[in-house]
């Protein structure tokens, strides 16, 4: 299989934003790069942060990445199973309703790659800035702030997840 993915990493697990499905471009290119879990997630669902905690102790990923409320999810994951993260608009400054299962756990995450669309009109880039400083290790964080939306385009998404690896 001829692969662009610059590293050892290959086998990411990536949680699709709400709403979303494990369908088209994105993932496309993550099958054919990586040996990648891209699971449906109905995170409307009771216990589906449970469930994507023995995905991950099934699966053993060796990185994460997500996107939106997946992003949130990943971020939580990370610190749990001590993995580098990839996060596109997570939604890390709103707790909602159907995420309150999630441990609000301070264990370090470790190598956080985050991608903010300054023009996001979901998740203001201002609050996710506000929620990564007060909360995340500094050293650890690679913040990339784009002229983009909520929706990142496919070139984007391919873009930034190889620039992880750099």
């Amino acid at each position: 299989m001829e692969s662009d993915s610059p590293t050892t990493l290959n086998r990411p697990l990536y949680l699709h934003g709400l709403g979303a499905t494990p369908t088209g471009e994105k993932v496309d290119w993550l099958h054919k790069q990586f040996t990648a879990l891209t699971p449906h997630i109905d995170y409307l669902q009771s216990g589906v942060y449970e469930s994507l905690r023995e995905a991950v102790v099934e699966y053993k990923p060796d990185f994460l990445i997500g996107s939106s409320v997946g992003g949130y999810m990943a971020y939580f994951l990370a610190g749990d199973f001590d993995l580098p993260v990839v996060l596109f608009n997570p939604a890390l400054p709103y707790r909602n309703g159907f995420v309150t299962e999630v441990s609000q756990q301070k264990h370090p995450v470790r190598d956080i790659f985050v991608v903010i669309g300054f023009n996001d009109d979901v998740i203001k880039a201002e609050d996710n800035l506000n929620w990564i400083l007060r909360n995340a290790n500094y050293d650890q964080v690679t913040l990339r702030i784009k002229n983009a939306g909520h929706r990142i385009s496919f070139e984007m998404f391919r873009d930034e997840i190889l620039c992880f690896f750099r």
